[in-house]
């Protein structure tokens, strides 16, 4: 027999033997494919905050579609932990909640209802501002640590005493110090240092989103519903600045609150806490500035704080460095001066019935919350409100 070519033969050869990097491919395949399989079974999206299943891009979410739970699991109570205090029971003449008939959703137990109203209205709207003290800043913090866009430009002067000069407006000369008797805050820090807050932990930011047109994040400070902490040269409070500021930019959603801290203004006259109805005039008047300004508002009501030993109520900032930041109240329970302060605030927006403020109750969810301080609740609490805002904004798949 005549012997085969030398090529065919070594053709022959190659077809029969294994590749040079079977074994090590073989093994690579193995190693993935057992990763696979332990992240299919330790690893579930639970949200860190809320504690549920969330939903994703490619199936629905639990509960009908959303991501909040109907009350028997996720946003539930967060006394799960081992650190806080709750706020005692109420014992005030009038326990009952002022409800609104339309544009109004309750935290009770889940965020369910507050997710149904809000979705259909402000669903990937792109340019949101949220206006509040330190509880407020803490929701923000949260957004950016979820932040849903795939890019974050951040931009603050990271200066309590700097907020005017974020806002590019020139200062009042003379600066005019608060008039109690309008309840007009500063009360503490920013009283005896213009245009500074009294809170020393917050300022202005503006988180921004660059590869999106006009898609941005802002927190603006505003500890009062009526103050001259940032008042400017065509401006005498912070809530006319601010509407001011905003009218250039026209954000699709405002998210504001206030009245902790004006429940710690007195009348230095008569020795009284600011009266009922001029705390209610004065957010009256900020409402009003919000919605000519904003394309739609968020108002989310007052929560409940921890009263002083004895039942005699008193606001303690702890963010401030002023011992002036405690007043006493002479007001058997701060808790039901709270709220009579959220119902009157309820009773006058159905009487004005702006087409585009919605308010956000969220007294009984923060009766149940743990708090870490007299006024401030559990990073848990502006977690799960930070959850909703960035679902908001972007969609279920935010949540992840």
């Amino acid at each position: 027999n005549m012997p085969q070519p030398v090529r065919n033969r070594k053709a022959h050869h190659h077809c029969l033997r294994r590749p040079r990097y079977f074994i090590p491919l073989t093994l690579l395949i193995l190693l993935c494919a057992s990763a696979a399989v332990v992240l299919l079974y330790v690893w579930t999206p639970f949200d860190e905050s809320a504690g549920q299943v969330q939903g994703s891009k490619s199936g629905p979410t639990p509960n009908d579609e959303t991501p909040f739970g109907d009350g028997s699991h996720g946003d539930g109570d967060d006394n799960d932990e081992d650190d806080g205090m709750l706020p005692q029971p109420l014992n005030c003449p009038v326990t009952e909640r002022y409800q609104l008939e339309k544009r109004y959703c309750a935290w009770d137990r889940s965020l369910e209802g507050c997710f149904r109203m809000f979705m259909p209205l402000f669903h990937e709207k792109a340019s949101w501002v949220f206006l509040g003290d330190y509880g407020m800043s803490q929701v923000v913090h949260f957004i950016s640590l979820r932040w849903p866009f795939p890019s974050l430009v951040i931009n603050s002067r990271r200066d309590p005493c700097k907020n005017i000069d974020y806002l590019k407006m020139p200062r009042q000369i003379p600066w005019q110090p608060p008039n109690p008797a309008l309840g007009e805050g500063p009360v503490a820090f920013g009283k005896d240092n213009p245009y500074c807050t009294d809170s020393q932990r917050c300022w202005n930011v503006l988180m921004d989103a660059p590869t999106i047109d006009d898609t941005y994040v802002e927190f603006l400070v505003v500890e009062y519903a009526r103050d001259v902490t940032l008042p400017s040269y065509l401006t005498k409070t912070t809530q006319e600045t601010m509407a001011l500021y905003l009218s250039t930019k026209s954000p699709e959603v405002c998210v504001a609150t206030a009245g902790l801290h004006d429940a710690s203004i007195i009348n230095p006259e008569t020795g009284e806490l600011i009266a009922i109805d001029v705390y209610i005039h004065n957010v009256d008047t900020y409402i009003t500035l919000l919605s000519r300004t904003c394309r739609n508002v968020i108002w989310i009501g007052l929560p409940a704080v921890i009263d002083d030993e004895g039942g005699v109520g008193g606001v303690t900032d702890t963010t401030t460095t002023n011992p002036t930041a405690r007043t006493s109240m002479a007001h058997d329970s701060l808790n039901c001066r709270l709220m009579e302060f959220n119902n009157a605030v309820y009773g006058i927006m159905e009487l004005r019935n702006h087409e585009n403020v919605y308010v956000m109750d969220v007294w009984e969810k923060t009766l149940r919350t743990k708090h870490v301080d007299k006024l401030y609740m559990s990073p848990k609490y502006y977690s799960s409100l930070a959850r909703l805002f960035t679902i908001l904004m972007t969609g279920p798949e935010a949540s992840q």
